[in-house]
């Protein structure tokens, strides 16, 4: 799977619609046009090789060219790992740092269910009906493959949908924490 395919299929789970793709060879990178709710965003993607560090010079030429381009939003895929404060900078530059990802959907197996960003007012009713913080709930951690490809962040709080033979569809929530969380 390509890194391209990778990012379309990010941005598919995440409720985008991809509507144009340009590849830009001079600065080695591409320019993707997507929908979701109605509002247009670009997204600028670079790839790496898989044995390359991403480091914070590879971060900031990205955001380089967000900022040229006027992208709101970018991906850096491939490298073996990146440095704490390439993570740091990225984060703050509304930078994905997609490094050692595996290379399949991992919702394309049946064992896996459904995982999607719960909305404010969805969970709101559950905390108020056991009067509970989202704190309380049971936690996943950000490092979650399905919390990856579904691109939330600690703090927001997540719906894994379940189908069963004997209990029918089961909703369950889960507050997203930090890796160094407890």
């Amino acid at each position: 799977m390509s890194s391209e395919e990778k990012i379309i299929g990010f941005l598919k789970l995440r409720g985008y619609e991809v509507k144009e793709i340009e590849e830009k060879k001079e600065g080695n990178y591409r320019l993707i046009k997507a929908i979701k709710n109605g509002e247009e965003t670009i997204f600028i993607i670079r790839s790496y090789d898989a044995q390359k560090v991403i480091g914070t010079a590879l971060v900031r030429g990205l955001k380089e060219i967000m900022d040229e381009k006027g992208a709101s939003k970018g991906f850096l895929v491939g490298g073996k790992r990146s440095t704490p404060k390439a993570r740091e900078i990225a984060t703050d530059s509304n930078i994905e740092l997609i490094v050692d990802y595996p290379i399949l959907n991992i919702f394309d197996h049946y064992l896996v269910p459904k995982h999607e960003i719960a909305e404010p007012q969805e969970y709101s009713k559950i905390l108020e009906k056991y009067n509970i913080k989202k704190e309380d709930l049971p936690w996943i951690r950000v490092s979650d493959p399905a919390v990856k490809a579904i691109g939330v962040k600690a703090g927001d709080i997540i719906k894994i949908i379940r189908d069963s033979k004997t209990a029918g569809k089961t909703i369950i929530y889960r507050y997203v924490v930090d890796d160094s969380a407890q």
